[in-house]
């Protein structure tokens, strides 16, 4: 078995660890780089495998710095003899997210109380350009010419908080503004009533889907309501507040924020 992972160009590190690979095999199996971005699998002739049964392959891998182009995966099942058995060629890869400069939760009303609701604002500063056509992922891959681009943002609070809805009949977000009340800051773009909104989609997450701007910006903020947990020990105050955007399902930009002091 022989696995081909996209590269960026001029670059040489080790991408896949053939030392943590591991099969759904019962005999070992042995890993083996042939290049930094190729790895084979030599597996037990005692493995005997019917047709149209699932295994698998694993290792750990060293994602670039940059998504690849092109970002295409090969996959290649061989004989001893180096016969083809199966392949999959141009098997889309994954971007690759970058982590944000900034991103800051904190509570527009202090002090606040355990088991009290809190409008928050939440800054962040990316290092790239987002919610613009030309920033999309597929947008910019080569030979696809222009995409739609779907854009949509992630927050996911510590264990303790919650955000709560506009009323029990609707999972809109209580409180939600474009803007979080910094002048340097940019509001979230919108281009037309319904064309941005927001949901909570678990206790403790809420996503917002967003229209695409014409606007080449990477400071934008927000503000949304939040609850806490009525005991201090109900709440993982170490624990971070996650920041993702999405666009078309992937991961463009993920940022952290310490947890707000109570």
């Amino acid at each position: 078995t022989r696995m081909l992972a996209p590269r960026v160009r001029g670059r040489s590190e080790r991408i896949f660890d053939a030392d943590t690979a591991l099969t759904s095999f019962p005999n070992p199996a042995t890993a083996r780089l042939q290049e930094p971005s190729v790895i084979r699998f030599r597996l037990s002739q005692l493995d005997y495998l019917a047709p149209n049964t699932y295994f698998f392959v694993s290792m750990r891998i060293r994602n670039p710095e940059a998504t690849p182009v092109p970002n295409f995966w090969y996959f290649y099942l061989q004989s001893q003899y180096m016969e083809h058995i199966d392949l999959k060629k141009y098997f889309n890869g994954f971007a690759i997210a970058h982590k944000m400069y900034y991103c800051q939760v904190y509570p527009n009303a202090l002090p606040w109380e355990f088991g009290a609701s809190n409008d928050v604002s939440v800054l962040f500063v990316t290092q790239y350009p987002i919610f613009t056509k030309q920033a999309a992922y597929f947008n910019s891959l080569p030979g696809l010419g222009v995409q739609k681009a779907e854009w949509m943002m992630t927050l996911v609070a510590p264990s303790g908080f919650t955000f709560p809805t506009e009323n029990k009949y609707t999972d809109r977000c209580s409180g939600f503004r474009r803007w979080g009340g910094k002048d340097s800051y940019e509001q979230l773009p919108e281009l037309g009533i319904g064309s941005i909104s927001c949901t909570v989609t678990t206790a403790r997450s809420i996503t917002i889907v967003l229209p695409t701007s014409l606007i080449n910006e990477t400071r934008y903020s927000f503000r949304i309501n939040a609850t806490t947990a009525a005991r201090r020990e109900d709440i993982a105050l170490q624990e971070p507040w996650r920041l993702t955007v999405l666009e078309s399902g992937q991961i463009l930009h993920a940022g952290e924020s310490l947890s707000p002091l109570l």
